[in-house]
């Protein structure tokens, strides 16, 4: 009996002291942590697109900008982006991980990639200050402030896939769902059929 209890005791020790854990680092469904990594990427990927610098909030970006999330994402990143661990982000550790994203990308020319990187710069000066690094309260301030330009760099990329898709469209003539059936099993038409039927 006291072998039995004093085994109970010691697994509900450690289930508290797992809770605690979970308490501490938060962690998010795997389909969030991709959706963190997908905003943080298209800041980076957004940063110097002046066309899209004062955009309103977008749906996909406001729940990374606001509350917890916003927390556990600095935490998450700083932790990625501090490789040396000295408890501040680098010019060079801020830039690594772009050029890491990027090496495979052929489609980038070296003039491209050095603008870019200008640019980069430019930015992580901007919130770094004068010691030249990202606390994380500081890389907390570049990931909520840049959702605004995030949010015009994500409707910018719609549009041109919606452009794209339609120019496929019209160059295979529309027939691609010109025999769709919709879900109450009646016929279904086209969007091409409905746009060429509502300029009749």
């Amino acid at each position: 009996m006291k072998l039995t209890t004093t085994l109970t005791t010691g697994a509900l020790s450690l289930l508290v002291l797992a809770g605690c854990s979970l308490k501490k680092i938060p962690q998010l469904p795997e389909y969030d942590i991709d959706a963190e990594a997908a905003y943080y990427n298209d800041i980076l990927d957004a940063i110097g697109d002046d066309s899209v610098a004062d955009e309103s909030l977008d749906d996909s970006v406001r729940p990374h900008v606001t509350g917890p999330t916003l927390e556990n994402m600095t935490q998450r990143k700083f932790v990625e982006l501090d490789t040396d661990k000295s408890g501040a982000v680098s010019e060079q550790e801020f830039l690594a991980y772009y050029e890491r994203r990027k090496s495979e990308d052929k489609s980038i020319t070296p003039d491209v990639l050095a603008a870019k990187i200008a640019r980069l710069k430019a930015e992580f000066a901007k919130y770094a200050g004068e010691d030249k690094a990202l606390s994380k309260d500081e890389l907390k301030a570049l990931l909520e402030k840049e959702g605004h330009r995030v949010s015009g760099h994500r409707r910018k990329h719609r549009e041109a896939e919606a452009q794209r898709k339609a120019e496929e469209q019209r160059r295979s003539g529309g027939t691609d769902d010109s025999t769709h059936t919709d879900d109450r099993g009646g016929r279904g038409e086209s969007e091409s059929g409905r746009r060429g039927r509502g300029r009749d």
